[in-house]
């Protein structure tokens, strides 16, 4: 080592090796003791105590709004009672004024009905009921009745809304108890105010206000903190609640008419965990009448005055016109706080705060998730990273002045030196610590660069090539590499489908899963260099872009499934099914979006949408998108990335992993079809990836009208996701039927009962407040809907769950992604209900259909003498173990030729008794290649019984060109390497079909 390295300054402590690092540990320092001390002093009081004011505000502001309404209503009854009081009486005068104070606009949504009740005989000296009362007809208008003058029952005077008005003072409102009104049946509670002339009770005025609106006005509110609220009156009975089934009770009266009564949240607290018992823990505060002798007199005298009121009650009464909580005005009217371990509507840990209703002494009770309150942690993380800044920020400006004096200044000065002398000059002045050693070498060594500079031309030349030749050399590596995957993956087939133990078959499924991994990984680096090379094959063949469709969103469903997810398939736009493209490669850009897009979501979806058009002279063009509910990617990332080695940042490699080729080799797979790919996403809102490809009409195409049997069937559809509903929606339309839907168990089934029978219901499992499996047995419990046939879908599939639903009366079970075949067929066998579905053991699933459509496809049972002979002409000994196993399990009887001349041997051989039905040839071999062997059996030039046999390359020969070298060489057919057995299979069922 140079001893002007070491030996630079006059110590360790003032070099730069000692400078820097203190500089940067005094800096940490200062920003880990800003983050402790922000999160002890801030953070932890800070997030409950400002979580619970937010929500309190949020209630507070709940009681000003249900307030604005109860004083609009207070203001026209007191309004009511002045005119009352100083209208002659003449019943002629009190009908027009009253009525038209009554009938105030805006307030016909909530106000039902109202009047006036003079004491008795007070108004006429020769009647003792003399009221004046206005309800609303059918039409909302408000209508004269003079039902309570009648001589029959008590007599308005010992109602309960009426006998405590004696008590209240002027101007001020007494507020009944909640109750059903005799003849709208609506539940309504009632404002009065009292009257006097002089010193003398004169009676009362009421307005009859609705409660049916309470529960819309609370839900609107409780939107801001994500939970619901609720109301009592002043006895704890319920005005409104967001779950009819807790707070109502429904029974019929003497003539069959159907009551609903709000229950007492006492009574439903006792027969209902986790709903608190409010009233009960406020009645010492607010019963303050059994502390006055004068309130207990009156306490005795409203029971006393009223058929409808017990002493209990009569107490309570009069506490409230006491009015304990007077000081509780608006801003002000928070009571009390607790917290349930498990809310009986949102199912999970909520914060209840109770409020007061000032006047009505009715409660406001607010119900708000854990969750949400937990959420306004984020102010605390915006406090600590505003800390955080502003430490970083002094920290670094300190750290810069301090930089800069010891080593920016003198680097300035070396660079002014340096452009002042551009062709011999030294570095001067600069002799201490580790720039004068800098500045040492550099004078030692500048006179070395002109020559080096000269050297670096020439490496970057042979670099270029170097870069040439490695992109020639990866795109010929594809037979090398090909060849022995071949082998790996067909022996770990092979044992797959031997007796294995548990442990065994483990160890095999894991190799396999790696072994195809790497395939993978190969196959994008071989991509990437083909088309760097120019050398990728486009294939042009007749396919089903339907079935190539659901038959890849089945394959990746167990990747969904794992994580918990929804794989929608939307394909109702394909115009063409039939089409001629590249199946291969349309289907490789799709499981490299598919794959990121589930790799990259946490919950929530993956949508695949599909379409085809016709565009005229140019052919179709197909039209995909794959769009997620995942992480997103931040705007500034999306311009690169589609370009290789592309990620989005390098945490998304340490914990996502993956090559960064895959979105480069689908946007230049796009191009090379004359098509283009984009990228839409926002962060925390997921992404959409969109493509389009340029396709050819095939032979068979048509467009795809369903000629299918479900018109006018009556299906009804339950799914909380709404993009499952639409698209199950308009696939089910498109086939005629007449399709209900709805998102929720309790919905379905109020739809069922006033919907004339349906044929089929199909229901998701997972959803909130009721199931799939709730709602199925509520379905099997009525007898009138024994006849409609239920078919499940779930997106997690249990060992054992297909014959519990089965037994529940199901007639399907189909596992998601849901792919429209498996909808139509399931749907045909469940109405159909013949022997079908008799024979499904235990009933409809992907499974047994696929069993069904694979009874027209089976092969004919051939006899041992009757095999079709096949000639397998393969040099590697692995490729030919793996290439006979499979070939064997599959029904075929197979001789094996090692080289092209041995072939020819043997089909010279083999003559018209014994001849082979077909061959399977590889391409590289010794002696005679694949391509030559094929053209003399072509040619005719050998005594070989069927020079038209069909020939099949099957070749680990993958790059641009090499197929039309074999269809050229007179080869029917074509396979890549490794073997795809389903793929093997197929072709040879295509070639001897005849």
């Amino acid at each position: 080592m140079d001893k002007t390295l070491v030996r630079t300054g006059s110590s360790f402590f003032g070099s730069l090796a000692f400078k820097i690092p203190l500089l940067f540990t005094i800096m940490l320092s200062f920003m880990m003791g800003a983050f402790l001390w922000v999160m002890e002093n801030h953070g932890k009081p800070l997030l409950l105590s400002v979580a619970k004011q937010q929500v309190r505000e949020t209630g507070e502001s709940i009681v000003a709004v249900l307030s604005e309404r109860l004083a609009l209503t207070a203001s026209l009854v007191t309004s009511m009672a002045n005119s009352a009081e100083a209208l002659p009486n003449d019943a002629a005068i009190y009908k027009k004024v009253i009525k038209r104070q009554l009938d105030y606009l805006g307030t016909e949504h909530f106000i039902a009905g109202g009047g006036v009740w003079p004491e008795p005989y007070l108004f006429n000296k020769g009647q003792q009921r003399s009221s004046f009362f206005w309800g609303r007809d059918r039409s909302n208008q408000l209508q004269f009745f003079n039902d309570y003058n009648l001589p029959q029952g008590n007599g308005y005077h010992h109602e309960e809304w009426y006998v405590p008005g004696r008590y209240v003072a002027k101007q001020n409102v007494y507020w009944s108890r909640s109750y059903m009104d005799p003849y709208s049946f609506q539940a309504m509670v009632t404002a009065t105010a009292p009257m006097y002339r002089g010193d003398q009770f004169y009676g009362v005025a009421t307005v009859d206000i609705k409660l049916e609106g309470l529960t819309e006005l609370l839900a609107d509110e409780a939107k801001k903190f994500k939970g619901y609220a609720y109301a009592l009156d002043r006895n704890g009975t319920f005005l409104s609640f967001p779950d009819d089934a807790i707070s109502k009770r429904t029974h019929l009266d003497e003539e069959q008419n159907q009551i609903v009564e709000y229950l007492n949240i006492a009574e439903v607290a006792k027969n209902i965990e986790f709903i608190p018992n409010i009233i009960a823990s406020l009645s010492e505060l607010e019963n303050i009448s059994k502390l006055n002798a004068n309130l207990i007199k009156k306490a005795k005298e409203i029971a006393g005055s009223s058929y409808q009121i017990e002493l209990k009650e009569a107490h309570r009464i009069i506490s409230v016109i006491a009015d304990p909580f007077k000081h509780k005005s608006l801003g002000n009217t928070f009571i009390k706080e607790m917290e349930m371990v498990n809310d009986p509507i949102l199912k999970q840990p909520v914060l209840i705060n109770v409020f007061h209703v000032p006047n009505t002494y009715w409660k406001v009770v607010t119900v708000t998730p854990i969750s949400v309150v937990s959420a306004s942690s984020e102010g605390i993380k915006q406090a600590v990273l505003m800390s955080f800044v502003y430490v970083i920020g002094v920290g670094l400006l300190i750290g810069f002045i301090y930089l800069y004096r010891i080593l920016l200044a003198p680097l300035k000065s070396m660079y002014y030196q340096l452009k002042g002398h551009p062709n011999d000059g030294l570095i001067t002045g600069i002799n201490k610590g580790e720039l004068g050693a800098l500045a040492k070498q550099y004078n030692k060594r500048s006179k070395q660069l002109v020559s080096a500079n000269d050297h670096l031309e020439t490496l970057l030349v042979e670099a270029q090539q170097a870069s040439v030749a490695k992109t020639h050399f990866l795109a010929n590596m594809s037979h090398e590499i090909r060849t022995p995957m071949n082998g790996v993956l067909g022996m770990l087939n092979i044992l797959m489908r031997g007796e294995l133990n548990n442990q065994q078959l483990h160890y095999v499924q894991v190799a396999k899963s790696s072994a195809d991994s790497l395939l993978i990984l190969i196959n994008d680096i071989l991509d990437f260099s083909k088309i760097e090379a120019g050398k990728l094959d486009l294939e042009e063949i007749e396919f089903d872009l339907r079935s190539l469709l659901s038959e890849f969103t089945v394959t990746m469903a167990h990747l969904v499934h794992n994580k918990g997810l929804e794989l929608i398939l939307d394909i109702n736009d394909i115009e063409y099914s039939w089409v001629k493209g590249d199946p291969g490669r349309i289907r490789q850009i799709l499981t490299n979006l598919v794959s990121n897009a589930i790799k990259f979501t946490e919950d929530g979806e993956v949508l695949i949408k599909v379409a085809v058009k016709d565009a005229g002279e140019m052919g179709l063009v197909l039209f995909a998108c794959v769009s997620d509910t995942g992480i997103g990617i931040p705007k500034s990332k999306q311009v690169t990335l589609f370009e290789s080695f592309s990620q989005v940042d390098t945490s998304t490699t340490r914990l996502y992993g993956g090559s960064g080729l895959g979105l480069a080799i689908c946007k230049q797979l796009c191009e090379l079809m004359d098509g283009s790919i984009s990228v839409f996403s926002e962060m925390g809102n997921g992404s959409s990836f969109e493509f389009t490809a340029s396709l050819q009409k095939g032979t068979r195409t048509m467009q795809v009208i369903p000629q299918i049997n479900l018109r006018n069937k009556y299906v009804l559809l339950v799914d909380d996701n709404e993009t499952n509903l639409l698209v199950l929606s308009e696939l089910l339309q498109s086939w005629g039927a007449v399709v209900s839907e709805t998102m929720g168990g309790r919905e379905a089934l109020q739809i069922m009962h006033k919907h004339p029978p349906f044929d089929a219901v199909i229901l998701d499992m997972q959803m909130p407040f009721m199931d799939g499996e709730q709602l199925g047995r509520q379905i099997r419990h009525e007898e009138k809907w024994d006849g409609v046939a239920l078919i499940m879908m779930t997106s997690k599939s249990e060992r054992g769950e297909a014959k519990h639903f089965a037994e529940m009366g199901f007639a399907a079970y189909l596992t998601k992604p849901v792919v429209p075949d498996d909808v139509h067929d399931a749907l045909m066998i469940a109405l159909e209900g013949g022997d079908a579905l008799e024979q499904a053991e235990p009933l409809v699933t992907h499974h047994h259909l696929e069993t069904l459509r694979g009874l027209d496809n089976q092969k004919p049972a051939n006899g041992a003498d009757n095999l079709p002979r096949l000639l397998l002409v393969e040099d590697n000994i692995i490729n030919q173990e793996v290439a006979l196993s499979i070939l064997e399990d599959l029904g075929y009887h197979v001789e094996v030729a090692e080289n092209g001349q041995v072939a020819i041997e043997m089909l010279v051989m083999a003559g018209d008794l014994q001849h082979y039905d077909a061959v399977l040839m590889d391409c590289q071999m010794p002696v005679m290649d694949g391509y030559e062997c094929t053209r003399q059996i072509r040619g005719g030039h050998h005594n070989i019984f069927n020079h038209a046999m069909p020939i099949i390359a099957m070749t680990a020969n993958a790059m641009k060109g090499d197929r039309d070298k074999c269809l050229d060489a007179g080869m029917d057919d074509y396979l890549a390497k490794p073997i795809d057995i389903l793929a093997l299979e197929e072709k040879l069922i295509e070639w001897l079909a005849d």
